[in-house]
């Protein structure tokens, strides 16, 4: 069964702040949440495990000529399922005519979501100092290339 992926609604504000709190070890996130999908350019997913709760989060910024990544979270208890790789799709489905170029920014250390994403066909480049000290990986899938990003690549990737 594919997972649910739908857009953030008010009623998801909490579970989604509470999952990037406890993830990210970040507080104060509720304000910097709100003011975001707020935003009109911006937008936020949420997908869902078999029983309605939120698995994780992916929040996106539509700019003129890409889609950026701004944080994707899957809470611990849901990774190595398919939930980041369902809202990795999503986002790239959000990409209209225009925008084609996804971006998404990986601290070099999250070896998890690094290869995630090799796994889907986006390619790397390494930033150096991009989460000061620490380098950055960008990762990006460009549509108008012949890659493809789909549903079948990838079926036992590690972020799953």
């Amino acid at each position: 069964m594919e997972p649910l992926v739908r857009t953030l609604v008010d009623a998801d504000i909490a579970a989604v702040v509470n999952m990037n709190e406890f993830v990210f070890r970040m507080s104060g996130t509720k304000k910097t949440i709100l003011k975001f999908c707020s935003t009109s350019n911006c937008l936020g997913l949420v997908v869902e495990a078999e029983n309605q709760v939120i698995a994780g989060f992916l929040l996106l910024e539509a700019k003129e000529r890409k889609i950026v990544v701004h944080r994707l979270c899957v809470h611990p208890d849901f990774e190595r399922r398919g939930y980041a790789k369902a809202l990795i799709l999503a986002a790239s489905d959000q990409m209209n005519d225009r925008q084609h170029l996804l971006v998404v920014d990986v601290c070099e250390i999250n070896m998890q979501a690094c290869l995630l994403l090799k796994s889907l066909g986006m390619k790397s480049q390494l930033i150096r100092g991009l989460y000061h000290p620490l380098d950055g990986v960008r990762f990006y899938f460009n549509n108008k290339a012949d890659d493809q990003l789909t549903k079948d690549q990838a079926p036992n990737s590690p972020s799953d």
